[in-house]
């Protein structure tokens, strides 16, 4: 390996030359956020004199671990994490070179809700897409959960305005960064492509409804995470009390927050969010619409046209909740009608055996068990996902690209299906790094179609490539979908006659 220095507007940052690829990890994008900085906006990164070697992953952000599990592991996915902390305003590039300034960018914000994850999983590495695609990978670390959602604007006042989003803010921070910065790594600072997979469809969901991260990127993938609503204010205010309740503190003793061991605030951090009901909206630690820095709800955002000129690529998976199923403990007995009757009136309330009744006519050989991984797919994801593409296609210029992951992985003997996280590695083109992706039929050339479609989607604002069969754009009239399968193929409005059950109801 032979190292390679850029020079950042906070200095110089020596990386590596792995395989051909430039790659720089834990490079800093703003500054420490510790201490009397917590719940605060970010600041600008702390310019270093020399040289700063950016030759392995930064911290990753506070949030809840498994103990006893040899390396430091987070709870979503079990993923290793190499530290965590406050300081952890850290991003890592892959390029093929740091000559010319032309290349598209793709800057991917990682999954894991709004509480866990890191831009250091195995599976984001951008090496792959760097060097096929002749592209420039971002992923990005950030706050999360209670660090990056906890709303004290209207406990603490005007010093807390932007507590409820700095998560977000950070993410807006780092695309700054990547404006400011990415020609030097070879990258086009015009051609910014903002995406990410479940939580990272969350956070770039939400950008499209902030004023500060209009301009920042040319284009945009939801994958697996349309996030249409915010946390009210009242919503996190409620939050915020529940939590400095379960640490024993009062409204007056916020600055208390700014000392306190992290360990502690992810032990508050779960004892609240795990009990959730009849606190705020439910939402849980997650951005909140603050009317400053979040001005509306994502999806009332778009229909207003805050982002008339993005092009979106915009999907998800065919069995999500085959994954979520997986780690739940399994019904007690045989699942039976009333079991899936109980279970489905939490979120639909008197519509529950409507719905069950409309996918029972479309699903007539389903079994109860099906049925509810069916429904949960289709209104926790499919349908947001839906309705967000409807609100773009509906409001802007630019064209919308509908696609929705159908390639059916073998691991853990066929259970996960295409469940949720299976398609990622593909878009990476990381297929060895997760164990869903290992092995299967087709798995090289869909790889090639998907990672070669956000290449494109970044550099000519359409995801159509030559390796992939003619994609046409998404309405609500025709609602062309992209079936990314053993052998991929277009199709008009898929199991239409269930999205068309919750027209009135999602």
């Amino acid at each position: 390996m032979s190292e390679t220095v850029v020079e950042t507007t906070g200095g110089k940052v020596r990386g590596e030359v792995r395989n051909g690829v430039h790659t720089f990890l834990g490079v800093p994008y703003a500054a420490d956020t510790s201490g009397v900085h917590r719940f605060k906006a970010p600041r600008p990164v702390e310019p270093w004199g020399g040289v700063r070697d950016a030759l392995a992953f930064g911290p990753s952000a506070w949030q809840p671990q498994i103990e006893g599990a040899g390396d430091l592991m987070v709870v979503f996915g079990g993923m290793a994490e190499p530290s965590v902390g406050d300081n952890c305003l850290v991003l890592n590039v892959w390029t093929p070179s740091t000559a010319g300034a032309d290349r598209p960018v793709l800057v991917y914000f990682h999954g894991g809700g709004f509480t866990s994850g890191s831009g250091s999983w195995p599976a984001y590495d951008g090496a792959a897409v760097a060097a096929r695609g002749d592209a420039v990978v971002v992923t990005v670390n950030h706050r999360l959960g209670l660090l990056g959602h906890l709303y004290l604007a209207e406990i603490g006042g005007e010093e807390y305005a932007a507590s409820g989003a700095t998560s977000i803010l950070d993410l807006v921070a780092a695309l700054e960064w990547v404006r400011d910065n990415i020609a030097a790594f070879g990258g086009d600072a015009s051609h910014v492509l903002a995406y990410g997979e479940s939580g990272g469809g969350w956070k770039t969901s939400t950008m499209l409804a902030m004023p500060s991260a209009h301009g920042l990127f040319q284009s945009a993938s939801l994958m697996s995470g349309s996030s249409l609503r915010c946390e009210t204010a009242a919503g996190g205010t409620a939050l915020a009390e529940a939590t400095l309740d379960a640490l024993g503190l009062t409204s007056k003793q916020i600055s208390k927050l700014h000392d306190m061991p992290g360990e502690r605030l992810m032990e508050a951090q779960q004892k609240v969010g795990m009990g959730m009901t009849g606190i705020g909206t439910g939402r849980g630690y997650a951005p909140v619409l603050d009317g400053t820095h979040i001005t509306q709800d994502p999806v009332d955002a778009v229909r207003s046209g805050s982002a008339p000129d993005v092009p979106m690529m915009i999907g998800t998976c065919r069995d999500e909740f085959k994954t979520f199923a997986m780690a739940m403990p399994a019904p007690e007995g045989e699942p039976d009608d009333a079991w899936l009757l109980e279970l489905l009136r939490a979120p639909l309330g008197g519509r529950a055996e409507e719905v069950i009744a409309g996918y029972r006519r479309t699903r007539p050989k389903a079994n109860p068990r099906d049925l509810q991984l069916a429904i949960s797919t289709d209104f926790h994801m499919r349908i947001p996902s839906v309705r967000m593409a409807e609100a773009c296609a509906a409001s802007g210029s630019a064209p919308v690209f509908m696609y929705r992951f159908d390639w059916e992985s073998p691991a853990f003997g066929g259970l996960i299906g295409a469940g949720h996280g299976v398609d990622y590695p593909f878009f990476f083109h990381n297929l060895a790094a997760a164990t869903v992706t290992s092995e299967g039929p087709g798995r090289e050339r869909l790889t090639a179609e998907m990672s070669g479609a956000v290449v494109a989607l970044a550099r000519n604002g359409n995801p159509s490539h030559a390796g992939l069969v003619p994609w046409d754009t998404y309405d609500a009239s025709r609602r062309a979908t992209m079936l990314f399968a053993e052998k991929s193929a277009m199709d008009d409005d898929p199991h239409g006659d269930e999205r068309a059950l919750w027209d009135d109801i999602v």
